[in-house]
Order: structure tokens, then sequence, then C-alpha cells
């Protein structure tokens, strides 16, 4: 199951995606992104929209996650001093 970082909102107008596929896959079951790149470090991002709203959802693993969450915290705590 994919873990959300966004407000119950947005969780909702996503929860239909098939998530228990990769995202390269997502076009065999329907879904066309408005674009398909490749982001730093070669991560899959997919461009989609629901009721109005665009989301980019990139593929990542739980360590990958963990890693990019600590480095924003540092920079938070950064621009704080």
């Amino acid at each position: 199951m994919p873990q959300f970082h966004m407000g119950k909102g947005d969780q909702r107008r996503l929860e239909n995606l098939p998530w228990y596929v990769s995202l390269e896959a997502w076009p065999e079951h329907g879904i066309i992104g408005l674009a398909v790149r490749r982001g730093e470090p070669g991560h899959l991002v997919i461009f989609v929209e629901s009721e109005g709203r665009r989301y980019a959802i990139k593929e990542t693993t739980p360590h990958e996650e963990l890693t990019w969450l600590l480095k924003q915290q540092k920079l938070s705590d950064e621009q704080t001093r």
C-alpha cells in the first residue's frame, strides 16, 4: 500500500489509482499520465490530474523516501536558524 504525504482530500482523489503495479505499468491499467519522466536519480515520475488538480507521483523505496524526508528536515532546520 502506498504511503501518502498529503492531505485527506488529495488522498481521496488518488485512492483509485493502480498502486499495486509499478508506475511503468499504469498505462496498461488505463492511466494515461499528462507526462512521464525520469527524475533524479532516475526515478520514474508520472504526472496525473484528478478533479482539476495535478499531481507528480514518484516511485521510490522506503529507504529512499526516508533519506529524502531527513534531507528535507535538515534543510528546514538550517533555514530557521
